[in-house]
C-alpha cells in the first residue's frame, strides 16, 4: 500500500479551521502558513495510490471536534477483559507469556469517519497521561485524522479532541511542547509535491487540538516518518525524498537523499533511517550528523510501504514487512538477529507481514497483519541486553482481527486493526 501518491486531483489550499464546540457552534480561525524548502503490506500506515480529494467547496482542510457526545460514542469500554493467548507451534510459549505479563482489554475505539470514509489508525504516541493517534485511509481518496486521549491511567480513558482532514493523510506524528508534528500527504496541488510536514497546536494542557500553525512542503509524494527531539524535527519522505532535519524555527538544516525512506528514530546518540526495496538502515551520529553505517537488512521489498523501528541503547529493532523483524547493532554496523515473518496456512504471504513492533521489558509485540498480534520473548530486559536478544515466539494475542500497528507506552498497549479500530490494553506483571 502506497506511501507515495503520484496522482492527485486539484484542490484549493485549506487556510482555515472549523471547530465544533460542545454547543455545536462553529468558530473559524485563520491559519498562517510557513513555507520552507524542503512501508509487508501496510495500508494501515500509508494510504494507497491515486488519491482524490473531496469537493473543496464542501469541506475545509481541517475540522476540529470536541463535542463530548460525538467523541464518547466511538469508545466501547470492555471492563478489563483478559485477552486469550494462543500458542504458536506447540510448547509452553503461551504459558510463559501468561506468567510474564497479564493483558486486559480496557477499551475499543471505532475509527473516525471523514466525508463518509472510514479511517484507520496509522501511528500512536503517548505523552504522560495522554495519547495521540494518527489516522489515514486506503483507496483513492486523501483523508486523515488525529485523536487525543486523556486519562490513560484510569480504567476508562477519555477521547477529548479530534481533528479531521478532508484532503490529507496522516502517516505518523510526534509531540514537542504544545505542538503535534504530522507526517502527511495532501491532495492540495498548491504544494509542489504531496509530502507535507504539518503542525497542529494544542491547548488545555495538551487535551485539545486548536489549529494548523504551519504546513511545510517536502519532496516526494508522502512524508513517512517524523520525530521531534532536542528542539529539532526529523522527517522522512518516500521514493524521491530522504531525511530532512529542521531547526526550532522550522528551517531545514540538513538533508540526505535516501531512496524509499520509510521511518526515522533518534535515540542513544544515533539518527536511524529505515529504507526499503531492499531494506536497510542508514545510521548517523546524532551530533555531527556524519554517516556511520549503511546496514543491509533485507526484506521491505513491497514498494510504497511504511516502516517501523525503535532504538534501545545500541540496538535497532526493525519491522521489515516481508522480511520479518531484524535486530541490528548500530555501533558495529551489523545484523544481530532475525525473526521471520509468519507463514499462516490459507493466508497469502503478503497479508502476514511484520508491519510494526514495540517492546515491554523482555517482550517484543509484533503486528503481523492478518496473522495477528504476536509476542516474542528476549533472553533479558531489552534495555539492558548486550548482543543478540535471543528472541523466541511465545504466542499470539487474540485482538479480534488483524494487527497493523502496535505501540506500548507505559503500561498501555495500543493495537491498530485497520478499519476495525484501535484496542487499548492494560499490561501488568
Amino acid at each position: 500500500y502506497g506511501a507515495d501518491k503520484p496522482d492527485r486531483s486539484a484542490k484549493s489550499q485549506g487556510k482555515s479551521v472549523k471547530t465544533q464546540t460542545q454547543s455545536g457552534c462553529s468558530a473559524r480561525a485563520t491559519v498562517g502558513l510557513k513555507l520552507a524548502i524542503p512501508l509487508g503490506l501496510t495500508c494501515f500506515a500509508t494510504a494507497c495510490l491515486d488519491k482524490t480529494p473531496v469537493d473543496p467547496g464542501l469541506y475545509e482542510h481541517l475540522s476540529s471536534v470536541e463535542d463530548s457526545a460525538t467523541l464518547s460514542a466511538r469508545i466501547t469500554y470492555i471492563d478489563e477483559t483478559p485477552l486469550d493467548i494462543i500458542p504458536i507451534g506447540g510448547g509452553g510459549g503461551a504459558a510463559a507469556l501468561s506468567a510474564a505479563v497479564r493483558l486486559n482489554l480496557q477499551a475499543q475505539v471505532a475509527p473516525p469517519t471523514v466525508a463518509g470514509t472510514r479511517l484507520q489508525a496509522s501511528h500512536v504516541i503517548r505523552d504522560g497521561n495522554r495519547a495521540y493517534v494518527a489516522y489515514n485511509v486506503r483507496g483513492d481518496v486523501f483523508r486523515g485524522g488525529v485523536d487525543v486521549f486523556d486519562g490513560l491511567q484510569s480504567s476508562r480513558p477519555q477521547l477529548t479532541s479530534q481533528a479531521l482532514f478532508f484532503d490529507t493523510d496522516v502517516s505518523a506524528l510526534d509531540k514537542a511542547g504544545d505542538d503535534l508534528y504530522l507526517a502527511t500527504a495532501t491532495a492540495n496541488e498548491s504544494f509542489a509535491s504531496p509530502a507535507v510536514l504539518e503542525l497542529l497546536h494544542l491547548r488545555n494542557g495538551g487535551k485539545s487540538i486548536t489549529e494548523t500553525t504551519a504546513r511545510i512542503p517536502l519532496t516526494s509524494f508522502a512524508a513517512t516518518g517524523v520525530t521531534a527531539s532536542g528542539g529539532l524535527t526529523y522527517v522522512t519522505t518516500g521514493s524521491s525524498g530522504g531525511l530532512t532535519i529542521f531547526d526550532a524555527n522550522l528551517e531545514p538544516i540538513f538533508n540526505d537523499a535516501i531512496a524509499d525512506a520509510r521511518a526515522v528514530a533518534v535515540a542513544s546518540g544515533y539518527i536511524v533511517v529505515m529504507r526499503g526495496t531492499p531494506g536497510s538502515l542508514r545510521v548517523y551520529d546524532a551530533t555531527s550528523r556524519s554517516l556511520l553505517h549503511d546496514i543491509p537488512l533485507g526484506g521491505a521489498n513491497i514498494p510504497e510501504s511504511k516502516g517501523s523501528l525503535f532504538v534501545v541503547n545500541d540496538h535497532a529493532y526493525v519491522a521489515t514487512g516481508d522480511g520479518g523483524i531484524v535486530v541490528a547493532d548500530l555501533a558495529g554496523g551489523q545484523v544481530l538477529e532475525r525473526l521471520p515473518a509468519p507463514s499462516v496456512a490459507g493466508l497469502p504471504a503478503e497479508l502476514t507481514v511484520s508491519n510494526g513492533l514495540t517492546w515491554h521489558q523482555d517482550l517484543l509485540f509484533i503486528a503481523n497483519g492478518e496473522a495477528g498480534l504476536w509476542v516474542a520473548q528476549a533472553s533479558g530486559h531489552l534495555g539492558t541486553l548486550n548482543g543478540a536478544p535471543g528472541l523466541s515466539v511465545l504466542g499470539r494475542i487474540d485482538v479480534g482481527g488483524s494487527a497493523n500497528y502496535v505501540q506500548v507506552r507505559g503500561n498501555r498497549l495500543f493495537v491498530a486493526s485497520g478499519v476495525s479500530g484501535l484496542s487499548i490494553i492494560r499490561l501488568s506483571n
